[in-house]
């Protein structure tokens, strides 16, 4: 990906349509809504978005910095021998790219992004859930290629939450979500 022809940086206020617009066509409608949005763009939480030359917003990644007491609640996660008991674990939560725009390193380069961001912020471990819907695992081999490693895998993961937020999965179609989650991690 040519810098000439890319931009990232930190989304704001003005980012949340678009935003909005790509998880809708990559997540499933209704999976993140506006004033969800605004929440991950307050510290200490990140999002970032990647634009081109025309200045459109063709991907964006959510960043968390959660403390090791809330991954269980936050991510689903039962309690993991690999996992911290304290301080913050880095979670990149969502990650999704235009689909003209997929198949060309765009997804490859948030993720860098994140992991340079998150071990700026001095933290060691690193945690991203990811869909997977039969064999496909979203990002599956962008995180192995980046030193992650699969740490859980759950279930029906978003069955509970797109019954209480009525969001439909691109797969799946509307509510209940019977999705996958492979949760990858990058440990010290």
């Amino acid at each position: 990906m040519s810098a000439t022809h890319y931009t990232i940086t930190d989304a704001s206020d003005t980012d949340v349509n678009d935003i909005v617009s790509i998880a809708d066509q990559q997540l499933g409608q209704g999976y993140l809504t506006p004033e969800l949005t605004l929440t991950f763009l307050q510290p200490p939480n990140r999002c970032r978005i990647i634009y081109n030359q025309d200045k459109q917003t063709i991907a964006f990644c959510i960043i968390l910095l959660l403390k090791a007491s809330e991954i269980s609640t936050r991510l689903g996660l039962t309690t993991h021998p690999l996992l911290p008991a304290e301080g913050m674990v880095g979670v990149i939560k969502t990650i999704a790219v235009a689909g003209p725009h997929q198949g060309k390193g765009i997804g490859r380069v948030l993720v860098q992004d994140a992991v340079q961001f998150l071990a700026g912020m001095r933290v060691k471990v690193f945690l991203c859930p990811t869909w997977k819907h039969n064999e496909t695992v979203g990002l599956g081999n962008i995180l192995e290629q980046s030193g992650f490693h699969t740490l859980e895998v759950i279930h029906r993961y978003w069955e509970k939450d797109s019954l209480e937020r009525k969001y439909t999965c691109p797969a799946c179609g509307a509510p209940p979500c019977t999705c996958t989650a492979v949760i990858y991690a990058r440990l010290p």
